[in-house]
Order: structure tokens, then C-alpha cells, then sequence
């Protein structure tokens, strides 16, 4: 079991099973059908600002839209099953994975229980810092909630914002919760950051893989993480901050990326991204494969094994 390595987990393994019912986009489709939205004008909206537009759009006439949207996600995702994909990835030996997944498909390949019990320090309701299952010697913890839990389903910019509060105060100062957990910063001076608490520990003391996550701009509490753990890993802890954080991406969507001439918004988004995440120490790490192709994340996970060793 190596230890000292993570999987970050994003939903673009689930994108690969695109042709079945049992998609992202099948579910944003139900989900604006269900709640009158034209997903047609919508789909281009960032995922947060999507869901506000469906929460806003009904509710003068039904001021439990959010909750009730949130339980018909989480029973969407109830079905969900593994694939070959998440089966591939439960056979390896990742100490810990985080995932901004909602699903269990993971927890599902692991293990034939179909009962799973948050066990984080913390018992949260709406956030996710401290939720964790453990499947073995796996801890898989789900950054964005889980369908367990609705409340915990994050989407939305006010859920995120306040996500994005939480993150902070527990980064440089800990909780403010009854059972008092030390922050980032002060586990770091203390040099006590040992036994992992929050996923977000594992950012600044694990080699980081990031797999199948769009980390798009709107994923604003992410950016965050990384740029702060930039600038902490450069300036006053730079003797304490080791790890690595690695980021996987499709080369076929940066066709024009080594030439450096974009040829629409779209792909001059894709690149900025690259040159943000590279400015802030992320090695990026293109594969030559459509990211819809199961082939592309089995090639990444190839090249995962050959670097962790």
C-alpha cells in the first residue's frame, strides 16, 4: 500500500459511459426537464450557476426546490454502478482517494456492503471537510458530498461560497466546532500534520494525481486550495511543504496549445488553465487520447504507477 500517494478522482471517469442513461449530462437533462429549464440555453452555464438558474427559476412558487432537487440527484445517482474504470481503479493501491463525486461507484468496487458510514472527526450536515468512508486500507473522502447525505451535495454558488468559507477558516485557523481540530497552519508550525483529518491535509503532506476533473474556473474553492498551497509551500513553510500535485489532461482538446495560438474562448480557457496550474507548481501532464476514451484513463493510470513507484 503506498501511503504517501492520493487519487483525486473527478467525474470524467463517469463521462466515459456516456451512451447510457447513467451520465452526468443524462442527469442535468432530467433535472432541467424536471424543473421546466431549457437545458439547450442552460448546458452552457457553469455547473454552480446552472443550478442557481433551476433553484431561481421555481422558486416563488416552491421554496423547497433545492432540497427537493438535491434528493432527486441523489436518487438519480443511487443507480449508478461500477464500470470497468472504477473497478480498475479500486484494484490499486491508493491509500487514500478524494473525490468531487457525489456517486458511490467507487465505495460499490471496493466492497459488496451497501452500507457506508461517515466516519470524519466531525459530523458534518451541509459540509464536506471531514466526511470520509473507509473500505479496507482505502479512505475515500468526498469533497462535495455524498448522495448519503443530501444536504451535503454541494452546488451552487452559495453553497460553494460558504464551502469556500469553511475551507479557509480551517486551513489557517481549524474548526469552529465543538470538538476542536487543529488548522493546516498550525499542525504545520507544530509539526503535527501527521495523522490526516480533512482531505485537505492531504494537499500539503501527500504526492497528489488528479484524474478526470475538469477543474474548471467556477471550481473556485479548488483554486484556492492550490493557489494558497502555492504560496505557503513558497514562502513561510517552504522547508515543510514536499509534496507534489500532479494534474492529467487530454491532449486532444489543446490541439494548438504547443503553438500557443488558441483557436476559439474554449480552448483559450483550456490553456489558461494549463499555465495557471503550472504557475503554481502543478506538473501538468497531457495524454495523447480522447478523455471520453476508457483507453486515456487507463493510460494515465499507467503513468501514475510509473511515477509513485
Amino acid at each position: 500500500m503506498n501511503t504517501n500517494n492520493v487519487l483525486f478522482l473527478g467525474n470524467g471517469i463517469n463521462n466515459v459511459y456516456n451512451g447510457k442513461d447513467e451520465s452526468w449530462e443524462s442527469l442535468l437533462k432530467k433535472l432541467c426537464e424536471k424543473y421546466n429549464v431549457d437545458y439547450q440555453i442552460t448546458k452552457v452555464l457553469p455547473l454552480p450557476l446552472l443550478f442557481e438558474h433551476i433553484i431561481s427559476f421555481n422558486f416563488r412558487k416552491n421554496d423547497k426546490v433545492e432540497i427537493e432537487a438535491k434528493q432527486f440527484i441523489a436518487d438519480y445517482l443511487m443507480k449508478f454502478y461500477p464500470e470497468n474504470l472504477h473497478k480498475l481503479i479500486a484494484s490499486l493501491d491508493f491509500n487514500n482517494i478524494i473525490t468531487s463525486n457525489y456517486d458511490l461507484t467507487i465505495e460499490k468496487a471496493m466492497s459488496k456492503n451497501s452500507k457506508f458510514h461517515n466516519l470524519g472527526e466531525i459530523k458534518e450536515t451541509h459540509y464536506n471537510l471531514f466526511r470520509r468512508y473507509e473500505i479496507g486500507n482505502t479512505t475515500i473522502w468526498h469533497m462535495h458530498g455524498t448522495i448519503l447525505n443530501r444536504n451535503s451535495i454541494t452546488l451552487g454558488f452559495e453553497h460553494y461560497s460558504s464551502y469556500l468559507r469553511m475551507m479557509q477558516e480551517y486551513l489557517l485557523f481549524g474548526n469552529n466546532y465543538k470538538n476542536k481540530i487543529d488548522g493546516v497552519k498550525t499542525k504545520l508550525n507544530n509539526n503535527t500534520l501527521v495523522k490526516t483529518t480533512s482531505w485537505i491535509d492531504l494537499f500539503f503532506t501527500h504526492d497528489i494525481y488528479i484524474l478526470g476533473l475538469s477543474l474548471d474556473f467556477s471550481e473556485f474553492p479548488l483554486w484556492y486550495l492550490i493557489n494558497k498551497r502555492f504560496k505557503m509551500k513558497n514562502g513561510a513553510f517552504k522547508n515543510k511543504i514536499k509534496n507534489k500535485i500532479f494534474y492529467f489532461y487530454s491532449k486532444y482538446d489543446f490541439n494548438d496549445i504547443e503553438n500557443s495560438k488558441p483557436r476559439n474562448n474554449s480552448e483559450q480557457n483550456k490553456k489558461s488553465k494549463i499555465d495557471f496550474l503550472e504557475s503554481f507548481d502543478v506538473t501538468t501532464i497531457p495524454i495523447k487520447d480522447f478523455y471520453k476514451n476508457e483507453s486515456y484513463y487507463e493510460t494515465c493510470l499507467n503513468k501514475i504507477n510509473n511515477i509513485k513507484g
